[in-house]
């Protein structure tokens, strides 16, 4: 399953009021299931020394599904296909890590060693040894949709 597959069959899911013109409820969803895994999370370093059990990792997995299904359905109120948001992320962090400003924070990062980059944007994208652009595979993964 891909992700725009993903989000027709959780648009199948969706019902909350006024849906197709209602940007606030799967915005709110979203924070509120982000902040639920985050509650994990911090229960994992509180009350387990740090260490994830299967039945954590479960509950943490059942939670990123609801963060999931909210995207999708953000997704869908604006009118984006997830596979498109996806790809589109990666070739923003392609270009960063060429440029050597994935780290960081905000759209406007100075410019840092541009090899060091590249390096980081091997580790992210499907990698071909002799393939000095990623951002040029990314392309081709989002034309092979």
């Amino acid at each position: 399953m891909n992700f725009t597959e993903y989000q027709h069959f959780a648009a199948r899911t969706a019902d909350y009021p006024r849906r197709g013109q209602n940007l606030e409820y799967p915005t709110l969803g979203l924070n509120g299931e982000a902040g639920e895994v985050a509650e994990k999370v911090k229960k994992v370093e509180r009350d387990s020394q740090g260490i994830v059990t299967p039945e954590i990792k479960h509950a943490i997995a059942k939670e990123l599904g609801d963060v999931l299904w909210y995207i999708a359905a953000l997704c869908d109120e604006l009118g984006l296909d997830m596979t498109d948001v996806a790809l589109s992320n990666l070739e923003k962090l392609a270009k960063r890590s060429e440029r050597g400003l994935i780290g960081g924070s905000g759209d406007n990062r100075e410019e840092t060693d541009p090899m060091k980059g590249i390096e980081a944007a091997r580790g992210i994208l499907p990698y071909d040894p002799q393939d000095e652009k990623p951002e040029v595979r990314i392309r081709q993964m989002r034309n092979s949709e």
